[in-house]
């Protein structure tokens, strides 16, 4: 995952330094000895700030174009390029689990119900690191008969973090559907993809073929999450992340599951 922010740069005349400030990130300041120096020291900072947001579970904020960045007499603006991937404890994939897939954990009728239950095996064993949101809770609890408090269990058997709805990721959604990325109608669903990119997590895990995994909606929220400054995330089954090994279907236009979605 690759972010991107601009900072602002204020070269010393006296010793030929630069101070760095990166204005996205409240007290992100940096600098050094020189000009290339500065760049990989606010790099540093930027990606450190980033990751102890994400750590505390928070969302971070998006890019500010650079016509709206004030600059003070003297600095000049310049992109930071912070590549998440490479700060080791970042390697576990963060992974945002759409409400579907409670619903197929339990389904045993359904063709991927044994790939959704190895994906959640594979959250157990560490292989990702599992998100949900009050989003995805609140529809499981809209959920009518005893399927209902089978899938709630499922959060905490599997140590799921929970994420809080926040105005930015209303936002998003909302410009989805505007753009015309997901159809009218299905802002829950938006929802679960702005979750994803506000808080920057790897790839969204979904079933749900309709809305959500779907080369229109693929190609549409990457584009809009570029203009906007947010990370392009992955949305992706559980048959695509999980173990090739043990995959046990590989889903095509005919299965019951994308007939009945």
């Amino acid at each position: 995952m690759k972010l991107t922010y601009p900072a602002c740069f204020y070269k010393d005349e006296e010793n030929g330094s630069y101070a760095v400030v990166v204005p996205d990130l409240p007290g992100c300041v940096s600098g050094g000895d020189t000009l290339a120096d500065a760049i990989i020291m606010a790099t540093d900072a930027a990606s450190g700030w980033v990751l102890d947001e994400l750590e505390d579970g928070k969302a971070i904020p998006p890019a500010s174009l650079l016509e709206n960045i004030r600059l003070d007499s003297g600095g000049f603006v310049n992109m930071l390029m912070l590549d998440i991937e490479r700060i080791p404890f970042m390697r576990k994939q963060k992974v945002y689990i759409e409400t579907t897939l409670y619903n197929y954990y339990f389904d045993t009728d359904r063709d991927a119900h044994a790939d959704t239950v190895t994906f959640f095996e594979e959250c157990a064993a560490g292989k990702f690191e599992p998100y949900t949101s009050t989003y995805a809770i609140d529809e499981l609890k809209d959920t009518k008969g005893d399927k209902r408090d089978k899938m709630l269990t499922l959060i905490e058997k599997f140590n799921i973090n929970v994420l809080a709805a926040t105005d930015d990721i209303d936002n998003l959604a909302r410009r989805y559907l505007a753009e015309g990325a997901l159809p009218q109608g299905s802002l829950t669903d938006a929802s679960h993809i702005a979750a994803t990119s506000v808080y920057a997590l790897n790839t969204i895990v979904s079933l749900n073929f309709r809305h959500i995994v779907k080369d229109r909606t693929i190609e549409m929220t990457g584009a809009i999450n570029t203009l906007l400054g947010y990370p392009i995330v992955k949305i992706m089954s559980p048959m695509e992340v999980i173990d090739n090994e043990k995959t046990r279907y590989h889903l095509g236009r005919g299965s019951r599951d994308t007939q009945k979605n």
